[in-house]
């Protein structure tokens, strides 16, 4: 039960280094957000066929 009240300060906030580059897990969480929303933007524009097309919803995405 001790390992509970102290997990924040076991849990390590970085997830991977690539070549001295540190990932930090909150840095994975907003890529996955917005990858999602932009896939969630690009089904609801082709299900109900509004005035943006793909390649300009893109652009507020990259």
């Amino acid at each position: 039960m001790e390992f509970w009240q102290h997990i924040y300060s076991n849990f390590n906030v970085i997830a991977f280094s690539i070549f001295g580059l540190k990932v930090h897990w909150y840095g994975i969480m907003y890529v996955i957000a917005l990858l999602l929303a932009l896939l969630l933007a690009k089904f609801f524009v082709r299900k109900f066929q509004l005035d943006i097309n793909e390649k300009h919803l893109d652009s507020y995405f990259i």
